[in-house]
């Protein structure tokens, strides 16, 4: 799933002061939550140690037990994005 982003990208090669981060989406939903996790876990695999990568897959594994049997609703995603 691809976000729609409202303002422009953000060059990651440039650190001027012109570059700033983009807001977070208003109200990310239970898959987007999950996609985030997993794409940072893949990005975390390539980029630290294998200790943080555990971290990373623990919390995707605690995030996934929420789903079991029915996904969670709007107030719960938002607790467990913050």
């Amino acid at each position: 799933m691809m976000l729609v982003a409202e303002e422009p990208v953000v060059n990651m090669t440039d650190f001027s002061r012109k570059n700033y981060i983009q807001a977070a989406a208003k109200d990310p939903t239970f898959n987007d939550l999950l996609e985030a996790l997993g794409n940072l876990r893949e990005f975390g695999c390539s980029f630290y140690n294998e200790e943080t990568v555990g971290v990373l897959r623990a919390v995707q594994r605690f995030i996934e037990t929420f789903r079991k049997g029915r996904v969670p609703d709007q107030d719960t995603t938002r607790r467990l994005v913050f």
